[in-house]
């Protein structure tokens, strides 16, 4: 399985709120792939959304607060299907801005990492964030930036970014081949 995803808050272990949303792959019992577009405001659990997914699709997605009036937005560009929703959240977080490609965690009584999916490159392009009546790109100077690599199995990382290219707003990310 993989997910990807943008958000807000959430970013260091004493985080108690997440604003997210985007998409995941995912794999049947039965070896059947299928796709689904979803948010969640973390600490409940995730929500699909109703805008179809395929392998290659362009998604362009937001996640904007004010005060506890969360917008969760999410436009499959390559169908024109789309999807506002409008969401009152106690304590909603945001410290900070993440373009993410993940493996996601199974939760029950205690979480549990999923295997992260094979997959070529993932792309992110002209990311930003807004803070007050700024917005900037990743590398704005107003902005710490920092990459996270995913996981180390067996020595090797598993999913890394690139470096920040077109001024700033774009990155993708390389799952490793092992």
């Amino acid at each position: 399985m993989a997910a990807f995803w943008i958000g807000l808050g959430g970013a260091t272990r004493h985080s108690r709120a997440l604003e997210q949303v985007g998409t995941a792959a995912d794999c049947s019992d039965r070896a059947e792939l299928s796709y689904s577009a979803w948010y969640q405001l973390w600490p409940a659990p995730a929500v699909e959304l109703p805008v179809a997914v395929q392998a290659g699709n362009i998604i362009d997605a937001a996640v904007a607060v004010s005060g506890t009036d969360v917008t969760i937005s999410l436009r499959n560009v390559s169908t024109g299907a789309a999807v506002t929703k409008d969401i009152v959240m106690w304590g909603p977080e945001t410290d900070s801005a993440e373009w993410i490609v993940e493996a996601p965690a199974m939760c029950f009584e205690k979480c549990t990492l999923l295997p992260l999916a094979t997959f070529g490159r993932v792309t992110f392009t002209e990311t930003s964030a807004t803070l007050g009546a700024h917005t900037g790109a990743i590398s704005d100077s107003r902005w710490v930036p920092f990459r996270l690599t995913m996981g180390v199995r067996n020595g090797r990382t598993l999913a890394a970014p690139s470096r920040l290219v077109a001024g700033g707003s774009s990155f993708a990310v390389m799952r490793s081949r092992h």
